[in-house]
C-alpha cells in the first residue's frame, strides 16, 4: 500500500499541473456547461427572466421597445409564470407602476439586449418567424449569457486577488471550491438573471481594483474604482457595505497631514466617478415617483437592533454556514 502512495501523489500532481496550465480551458468548459443548462432550461420552461429579474428587465425592455417607463405590459403580459411583481393597479403620483428594483442590472444588460435585438432582426431578414418584442427566446438567452459573463469576470478577479497573497495552485483551488460548494454555481446556471451573478462580478472587480492600487493610486485606478463601485451599488444597494474598503483606507491616513490631504483629494475624485453611474437612477426615480430620492423598498429593511446573526449563519432555513459549510473555512 505504501508503494502506491507515490504513484497516486504523482498522478495528483500531474493532474493539478495540467489544470493550472489550462485555466482558460477550465473556464471555457464551465461556460459551455452553463450554456447547455440554460438552453435546456429555456427549452423546457420557455423563460429564464423570472422573479426579481422581471423588475430588472422591465427597464431595458420598456425603454427600448415601448419608449417609456410604463411597466403595465411587462408585469402583466410578460409574467407567464405568475411571479410576484408590483401591482399594476397601484400607481405612483406620476401615474406609473412602481418598480422597487434598481436599474444596475438593466444597464449591464443593455449591450446584450442590443445584441439580442439585432439577432432577432437578422433572423427576420432570413425569413424566420420570430417577434422582436423583447419577449422571445433570444432575449432570455442573451440576458442570461450577459449575467454569466459578469459572474465569470468575478471569478477571474477573485483568482487575481488570491494570487497577490497565495501561490497559483491555492488560488485556483479556492476559486474552484467557491464555484462548486456555494450558491455561485446555482446563480450562474439556474437563475443567472437574478442580480447575484452580476453582484459577484462587480464586487470582485471593485475589490480587485482596490487591492491593485493600494500602494499607489493613479487617477485611472481611482476613476475605474469609482465607476465600478457605483455600478456595484446600483445592482444591489446592499453592496454599499463594500465601500468600507476605501473608507478604511482614508481613515488610515488621519493624522498624517500631507498624506491625508492627498488621500482626501483622491477620495473626492473617486467619489465623483462613484456618483456618476447613480445619476440615471435618480432620473428614473424622478420619472416614476416624482422625486429624485426615493426609498423604493417600502416595508422591507434590516433591523440593526435585532440582526439575528445566529439564524443568519446557522438556521436550517438558508443559514449561510449550515447551507454552505465551505464558507466556514474562509472564516478560520
Amino acid at each position: 500500500m505504501k508503494s502506491m502512495k507515490p504513484f497516486f501523489c504523482n498522478i495528483a500532481c500531474r493532474a493539478e499541473a495540467f489544470l493550472l496550465e489550462r485555466k482558460g480551458c477550465c473556464l471555457a468548459v464551465l461556460l459551455m456547461t452553463i450554456v447547455f443548462v440554460l438552453v435546456v432550461q429555456l427549452w423546457t420552461t420557455k423563460a429564464i427572466i423570472r422573479s426579481d429579474a422581471l423588475g430588472y428587465y422591465a427597464y431595458v425592455r420598456s425603454l427600448a421597445i415601448d419608449g417609456d417607463l410604463h411597466f403595465e405590459n411587462e408585469f402583466q403580459d410578460y409574467n407567464a409564470h405568475g411571479d410576484d411583481v408590483p401591482s399594476i393597479r397601484s400607481l405612483t403620483p406620476t401615474n406609473h407602476v412602481a418598480n422597487k428594483y434598481f436599474i444596475g442590472p438593466a444597464l449591464l444588460w443593455t449591450p446584450f439586449f442590443v445584441a439580442a435585438h439585432g439577432t432577432v432582426l437578422a433572423m427576420q431578414v432570413f425569413g424566420l418567424e420570430i417577434s422582436a418584442d423583447g419577449y422571445t427566446w433570444p432575449y432570455h438567452l442573451f440576458m442570461a449569457l450577459g449575467s454569466v459573463l459578469y459572474g465569470l469576470l468575478g471569478l477571474v478577479c477573485m483568482e487575481r486577488m488570491l494570487r497577490l497573497f497565495f501561490d497559483q495552485a491555492s488560488g485556483f483551488w479556492a476559486v474552484s471550491m467557491v464555484v462548486l460548494s456555494t450558491n455561485v454555481i446555482y446563480y450562474l446556471a439556474v437563475e443567472p438573471t437574478m442580480a447575484h451573478a452580476m453582484s459577484l462580478g462587480m464586487v470582485s472587480a471593485f475589490a480587485c481594483l482596490w487591492l491593485k492600487g493600494l500602494e499607489r493610486r493613479s487617477l485611472a485606478n481611482l476613476m475605474f474604482l469609482g465607476l465600478v463601485g457605483g455600478v456595484m451599488v446600483l445592482i444591489r444597494p446592499q453592496n454599499v457595505v463594500f465601500m468600507i474598503l476605501p473608507l478604511a483606507e482614508l481613515l488610515g491616513f488621519v493624522g498624517q497631514s500631507r498624506n491625508f490631504q492627498r488621500r482626501l483629494f483622491e477620495s473626492i475624485f473617486f467619489g465623483l466617478f462613484f456618483l456618476l453611474p447613480l445619476l440615471p437612477q435618480l432620473v428614473v426615480w424622478k420619472i416614476l415617483y416624482g422625486k429624485f430620492l426615493v426609498f423604493s423598498y417600502q416595508g422591507e429593511g434590516f433591523d440593526f437592533f435585532h440582526p439575528k446573526l445566529w439564524a443568519s449563519l446557522f438556521s436550517d432555513r438558508h443559514g449561510l454556514i449550515s447551507w454552505t459549510p465551505s464558507v466556514a473555512l474562509g472564516l478560520l
